[in-house]
């Protein structure tokens, strides 16, 4: 059974839970916004949706507050070992009373609740009332017939402060989608700071404001979960063999021509092609139809 380290359980408790509740700060004057993270990884900040990618390997802030902790953990994935995948997500903070939510591949990892296994059938769900809703379950079939066949595992997390996360757990990587509006107090990591400006939310900007791997003593995961990063690894599809890429380009291509059909669609899926492998192109292609509708739904909410 997987045990949280002393450190991790009490990092955040300094905080006052109570300043942290729904009542006490509610954002609720601000208009509601989406992360998307997924393949290599990829990720589309809050503002604006501007794209960014981070390729270092390590454990780094998702989101960053005084009520709200996100923690994603990037390391090597697939056959080909790409540069960076999510290897697992940490939830926690005063805005869950300082408890802790960890979410693992469904290929030797598993989603916990302080340590202790949850949503260990499938479909499942587990429920902490006031904390979290949670929701382990199918997509169904997808409209695109390229796409049919695709089991996608998806986890949706109901928590405070109208925070909503979606994770997709893939045998070897997650792909994560956070909803919520701007916090209290301001926030910041890998998903930027949220403060309508997309010009500082660059991936070297935020990396200067955040700095390197998340310091042991706010860690989320447990003490085994940190590892050296990894700083040589900043690869471009001009690191990708020619023949490879049209390879990878025609696969993408044919994987679902409307999904693919954008030049910066494309682009990700061949990058994610050329150094995770073949597979990359069909998930690519259901993580974006699927967090799209999430996205949708969550602006019609």
């Amino acid at each position: 059974q997987l045990q949280l380290s002393e450190r991790s359980q009490h990092s955040m408790q300094s905080i006052n839970s109570d300043a942290c509740s729904s009542e006490a700060a509610c954002p609720c004057d601000k208009a509601p916004g989406t992360c998307m993270m997924w393949g290599d990884p990829h990720i589309l900040v809050f503002d604006d949706r501007v794209q960014i990618r981070m390729l270092d390997h390590g454990v780094f802030w998702v989101v960053r507050a005084s009520c709200v902790g996100i923690q994603a953990q990037y390391g090597p994935g697939g056959a080909l070992k790409s540069p960076a995948v999510i290897k697992a997500l940490a939830i926690g903070g005063a805005f869950l009373q300082n408890h802790t939510l960890l979410v693992e591949p469904t290929v030797g990892g598993k989603v916990t609740w302080d340590g202790v296994q949850i949503l260990s059938g499938f479909p499942s769900a587990f429920d902490v009332a006031g904390l979290v809703n949670a929701k382990y379950h199918g997509d169904g079939e997808h409209i695109d017939p390229g796409l049919r066949g695709m089991k996608v595992k998806t986890l949706d997390l109901d928590l405070p402060l109208g925070v909503r996360v979606t994770v997709n757990r893939w045998p070897g990587h997650l792909d994560v989608l956070v909803a919520m509006r701007p916090l209290p107090g301001g926030q910041d990591g890998h998903c930027g700071n949220f403060n309508g400006d997309p010009s500082d939310d660059t991936a070297e900007l935020i990396s200067q404001r955040m700095g390197a791997e998340v310091p042991g003593s706010e860690l989320l995961f447990p003490a085994t979960f940190r590892q050296t990063p990894t700083r040589d690894i900043a690869m471009t599809l001009d690191d990708c063999a020619p023949k490879r890429r049209a390879k990878a380009a025609k696969l993408c291509q044919r994987s679902s021509s409307r999904s693919m059909s954008e030049g910066a669609s494309l682009e990700d899926c061949v990058f994610d092609v050329c150094f995770a492998g073949a597979q990359y192109a069909r998930e690519d292609t259901v993580v974006k139809q699927q967090m799209q509708q999430r996205v949708e739904s969550i602006a019609a909410s």
